[in-house]
């Protein structure tokens, strides 16, 4: 969630120097408008090559995402 005065390319400038070694991209999914805030869907996609992501290193990696939206002063609906 975010203020209608910004723009989705300064989401995506933050979702751009998100890090984790398991995200391999994003996407955005859809898009909600009200008078004060813009609401953004967006797709985690994250996997390894090397093998099978555990429930926790799932929601490490959640967790982590949730974190960094915060702190980069963006609210976020789970």
């Amino acid at each position: 969630i975010m203020p209608t005065t910004l723009k989705y390319k300064d989401l995506e400038s933050i979702l751009n120097k998100y890090e984790n070694e398991f995200l391999l991209n994003y996407s955005l999914v859809d898009t909600y408008n009200d008078e004060v805030n813009k609401k953004y869907t967006i797709r985690l996609n994250v996997g390894s090559n090397d093998k099978t992501l555990s429930g926790k290193e799932l929601e490490n990696i959640q967790n982590s995402f949730i974190d960094y939206i915060r702190n980069n002063n963006l609210s976020i609906v789970q």
